[in-house]
């Protein structure tokens, strides 16, 4: 429930800052509210698309409750499972058909992987998007959708909530979502 109402009041402070008819108009090629998250938990297997945890599906639920009012209208994956079962129950309980991007097909490309999501994004500009993805990709994505840098995020961060509102200039609020981040699993991230 902290993430949706935090949402809510993160849109209205945003898009406070869009009040004057000069910067009222969103930018035409960023939807109107993008929502990145990395994956949540995976399982500790020697798979190399392993499943989530158990702890990674309450997360995945947690995502879906946070967001279930916050109007997405679009879900971006890759074609790792981790990334397609975060977003799953919030597809699901929206009914809607995620956007799958092509990640492990050959050698990984990442600037070309981070293009293909931010043509995505971008060509969603009817509601909110909902990006699920991975560390490496994360930042590219932002600062591809015209954000600013944010850094590295570390690999045992699975709560990071990413909002991007578009206008003029593209704000980034930094959220956490579902149960704190812990460092129990080093080898599992």
């Amino acid at each position: 429930m902290r993430v949706k109402s935090f949402i809510v009041l993160a849109a209205a402070k945003l898009l406070a800052g869009f009040a004057s008819p000069a910067l009222a108009q969103p930018s035409t090629d960023l939807a109107p509210l993008v929502i990145l998250v990395r994956h949540a938990e995976k399982a500790c297997t020697n798979s190399e698309d392993p499943p989530l945890s158990q702890a990674g599906k309450k997360r995945a639920e947690a995502l879906a409750a946070a967001l279930a009012s916050a109007g997405v209208r679009h879900v971006i994956t890759t074609d790792f499972r981790r990334t397609s079962e975060t977003s799953r129950p919030l597809a699901q309980a929206l009914a809607l058909q995620p956007v799958v991007i092509n990640l492990k097909d050959g050698p990984i490309d990442f600037p070309a992987h981070i293009r293909r999501v931010v043509d995505a994004a971008r060509a969603s500009n009817d509601g909110a998007v909902l990006i699920v993805e991975h560390t490496v990709t994360i930042p590219g994505i932002i600062t591809g959708l015209g954000g600013p840098e944010i850094g590295v995020i570390s690999e045992s961060e699975y709560s990071n909530l990413f909002v991007l509102v578009g206008g003029p200039k593209v704000r980034v609020v930094r959220s956490h979502y579902g149960a704190p981040d812990h460092n129990s699993q080093p080898d599992c991230n």
